[in-house]
């Protein structure tokens, strides 16, 4: 981790991180360096809190994210979201155009086989 710390991650570090508790669970794992990330998500929740009183109920998600470019280019690959409250797949990529602070640039496809808008 110093070696990694000290060549500000010219060399691929492993990661993994795992988070519990209420009201769920966070599991973070991949390669951190190079100039490049390559990271799979996932994560689960009984009964997840969001703003304006919002929540997600039975909460499965997963993704799987690769940076590359020192953050100038991100791809969401993979993404699988489920709850009582909606279900959808897709991917998406971030370019930021003109280096780090350049015009950023997002495509990508979302489908859903259901959304409840008024939950």
């Amino acid at each position: 981790m110093e070696t990694a710390a000290l060549s500000h991650l010219a060399e691929p570090l492993p990661l993994s991180l795992d988070l519990s508790g209420d009201p769920g669970a966070l599991r973070v794992a991949g390669t951190l360096g190079g100039s490049r990330a390559v990271v799979n998500v996932s994560a689960t929740a009984g009964h997840l809190l969001l703003p304006n009183g919002a929540a997600l109920d039975h909460l499965q998600a997963a993704s799987h994210l690769v940076s590359e470019d020192n953050g100038a280019h991100f791809q969401l690959s993979d993404i699988a979201v489920k709850s009582t409250q909606a279900s959808f797949t897709g991917a998406l990529d971030l370019s930021v155009h003109g280096g780090h602070d350049g015009v950023p640039l997002l495509s990508g496809t979302i489908d859903s086989s259901w959304l409840n808008v008024d939950a």
